[in-house]
């Protein structure tokens, strides 16, 4: 049960006990409800805006797999680079 179907079934209860809401322990009952009812709705967004977290070490998995392929490149063509400019470097200057 969700805390807006809790907040809801509180408020059910506070209507059936037929108190007047606009005098004393009514009043303030229904005054409770209210904040109950905008923290359960606050507390609902964020339940839903999070992210999913199990898949998190996949995802990460995923990045650090496509780290080391990209590291591994450069290094592969930074010494490819190098070899050619030596090689290059020996042709232009004897």
């Amino acid at each position: 049960m969700t805390a807006s179907e809790k907040v809801a079934y509180i408020k059910g209860l506070i209507e059936g006990m037929e108190l007047d809401t606009e005098k004393g322990q009514g009043k303030l009952l229904a005054a409770i409800a209210d904040v109950l009812e905008d923290l359960a709705l606050g507390l609902d967004d964020v339940e839903n805006s999070k992210p999913d977290l199990t898949q998190f070490p996949t995802i990460l998995k995923r990045s650090r797999s496509t780290f080391t392929t990209t590291t591994t490149m450069t290094t592969t063509i930074t010494m490819r680079m190098r070899t050619t400019m030596t090689r290059t470097t020996d042709t232009i200057i004897p």
